[in-house]
């Protein structure tokens, strides 16, 4: 089954989730080491800033993260 199709809101302002797995074994997950959380961190700034984008809110439950998002005109 294909996946759906991503679509944008062309009209006003829109809040997107965004969200991602990562990759490693059952209970050792990268993301829940303090260091590559703050790795982690530092990126979603970084590219915040580079694609206007603002971050309203995120969660690293360890095994994956989520990102609320607007993206500036």
């Amino acid at each position: 089954m294909a996946r759906v199709a991503r679509f944008k809101i062309e009209s006003g302002e829109a809040w997107y989730h965004v969200h991602a797995r990562v990759a490693g074994h059952k209970g050792e997950y990268p993301l829940a080491k303090p260091l590559v959380m703050r790795r982690l961190i530092d990126t979603i700034e970084h590219f915040s800033r580079i694609y206007f984008c603002e971050v309203a809110a995120f969660s690293i439950p360890g095994s994956h993260y989520h990102l609320v998002v607007k993206f500036k005109e």
